[in-house]
């Protein structure tokens, strides 16, 4: 903020001026037009200690929670980013299984008589039946799922606590008083 500096008036009073104002003219409190001496001149002049001491900010506790949330947050987000970055590729498990159940198949279904396919239908239809042609999952598959989805579990934990330090951080800013107490 500029520096304030008081200007004289004939009635007595001085007037608070900026160093903006250097070489312009200010009304006084009685009405007066008062003369603003140049820069060179207007910093002889005695300061406005007054509003200078008003016009210094105090950290508020309005402050402390604005910072302190926002810095809260930005580092809760970026935990959530990195946890996304860093998130493994799923493997290709649908071609290894592709690949061994091609295996299967030559070594075994090429060896199967008739019989042993209608008695495999006869087996398998009803579980068909009942629960439908349902995705095969290896036991690498199903681990790696839960390690995923529990990952992402924590990715929006984190998230969600990043949302709730923001709200928390808003009505903070917005219940408590924008200025210090005076005392």
């Amino acid at each position: 903020m500029a520096d304030k500096y008081l200007v004289p008036c004939a009635c007595g009073k001085s007037v608070s001026v900026t160093v903006h104002q250097a070489g312009s003219q200010v009304a006084c409190e009685c009405g007066n037009m008062v003369g603003v001496p140049p820069l060179r001149k207007l910093r002889t002049l005695p300061r406005d200690e007054q509003t200078a001491a008003e016009s210094t900010s105090a950290w508020t506790p309005r402050h402390s929670i604005a910072f302190g949330g926002t810095v809260l947050t930005l580092v809760l987000l970026a935990v959530a980013g990195w946890m996304t970055a860093t998130q493994p590729e799923t493997p290709e498990f649908g071609k290894i299984y592709e690949q061994q159940l091609a295996h299967y198949a030559d070594a075994t279904l090429e060896k199967w008589k008739p019989l042993d396919f209608w008695l495999n239908w006869q087996i398998n239809e009803p579980i068909l039946v009942e629960n439908g042609f349902n995705e095969i999952s290896t036991p690498q598959q199903v681990n790696y799922q839960q390690q995923l989805d529990e990952r992402l579990f924590h990715r929006n934990v984190v998230l969600a606590a990043a949302g709730v330090v923001a709200a928390l951080t808003m009505l903070g800013c917005l219940v408590l008083p924008r200025t210090a107490a005076k005392s």
